[in-house]
């Protein structure tokens, strides 16, 4: 509260002065005034941006993929992508991957909790009446602290490229579906400029197994020598 409009020239001094206490950045501020005060309402905004790519394609010899991605950014600065890989394969592995989409999908886009979210989805699949399981793979990225978090049910490893390094993140959890409370184990890390996280579904990671011998430096390998910045190229490489 500012008891005369001459404060108002102080504006940037104070703005700067609540980021570095929020450590966020800020949106125009929107003001009040009544009785002779007013009041300064402060909205965080993203400071970070994502650029992603997707590869999709069905197993040889179905006429439909089991794998389901998807990208959503909600209105509270999250971005978050996630895979739903269908157990099995054809039809029945797609349904269950859509409908967790369509879940993930709606929960995420208005602010929903993650793990709440996963909850919903398992208990709709286990009490569906017939064997319907997915992996879920979910990466959730705070645009506004540079901060994410991996949720994985059952899902394949995931790999974060940054510089020379790669990391691989995994669980050994279930798909959802089969057990009346989820199993999900969640990561949680620090973002840097030009990291480049690589989600995949077991129809990959599988390769990767066996082109390797389970040795994570044959991926390591290839990203050195394929490398390009340009995702939709990578992503087809890949």
């Amino acid at each position: 509260l500012f008891e005369d409009r001459d404060t108002w020239g102080k504006l940037p001094d104070i703005l700067s002065l609540c980021e570095r206490v929020c450590r966020t950045r800020f949106c125009r501020p929107e003001f009040m005034f009544e009785n002779n005060c007013g009041a300064m309402t402060l909205e965080g905004r993203a400071v970070y941006s994502v650029s992603y790519a997707g590869k999709q394609s069905e197993k040889q010899g179905e006429r439909v993929c089991g794998d389901t991605v998807s990208i959503v950014e909600s209105r509270d600065g999250y971005f978050y992508c996630f895979i739903c890989d269908g157990m099995g394969s054809g039809p029945q592995a797609a349904l269950a991957s859509k409908i967790c989409r369509v879940f993930l999908e709606k929960m995420l886009a208005c602010g929903g909790d993650k793990s709440n979210t996963l909850q919903m989805i398992n208990t709709f699949l286990k009490n569906k009446g017939t064997e319907c399981f997915s992996t879920v793979d979910l990466l959730e990225v705070d645009l506004h602290a540079g901060k994410a978090s991996f949720l994985k049910s059952g899902a394949a490893p995931s790999y974060i490229r940054r510089g020379n390094d790669l990391f691989r993140i995994s669980s050994g959890t279930l798909p959802v579906g089969i057990l009346p409370d989820v199993a999900a184990e969640m990561t949680a890390f620090d973002l840097k400029n030009d990291d480049v996280i690589i989600m995949v579904s077991d129809g990959i990671s599988g390769d990767f197994e066996v082109e390797s011998g389970s040795d994570p430096s044959w991926f390591a390998d290839f990203l050195a020598k394929e490398w390009t910045w340009d995702l939709d190229i990578m992503a087809e490489k890949i």
